[in-house]
């Protein structure tokens, strides 16, 4: 049996994305972790499961799999720009999902995990508003639209 994707670091960015993001495919979570596919694509074998009957194959993590230790100083997962609104709609949509599933936790290791990931993922998604806070067309950059009929 190949290593390939279970090293802590690709473990820990992968389940961050799923907490955040549940649904993702496995080219998202490639595009939010910065991992390649053949790890990414180990990774998502070991740790979660997909949406039965969707295409391309959607990935949630397994309600059996354990949150690994928070790792310290790992580098903070990177979005690029133009997806920027697409994380955010997933996050938006998730987020009380995940807070909701943690209030529920007895496993202070599991909380703490699930926050950092959590932080995680909120602050790839500060560094994707702050590059474009400046800008009047700020939307469009991170791949939003306006629906102003003006």
């Amino acid at each position: 049996m190949s290593a390939r994707g279970s090293h802590r670091a690709t473990t820990s960015a992968i389940t961050a994305c799923l907490l955040a993001n549940p649904g993702s495919t496995r080219d998202e979570v490639g595009q939010i972790t910065g991992l390649s596919a053949p790890t990414v694509s180990a990774a998502l074998a070991r740790i979660a499961e997909y949406d039965k009957g969707s295409w391309p194959r959607k990935f949630r993590l397994r309600t059996t799999y354990v949150l690994p230790e928070p790792i310290a100083a790992t580098p903070p997962a990177k979005i690029p720009v133009e997806n920027g609104w697409g994380a955010w709609a997933r996050a938006v949509m998730s987020w009380p999902n995940a807070i909701g599933q943690l209030s529920r936790s007895t496993d202070p290791r599991e909380i703490a995990q699930g926050l950092s990931n959590m932080a995680t993922s909120a602050a790839a998604l500060a560094a994707v508003f702050m590059q474009v806070a400046d800008e009047p067309d700020w939307l469009r950059l991170i791949g939003g639209s306006h629906t102003d009929a003006d």
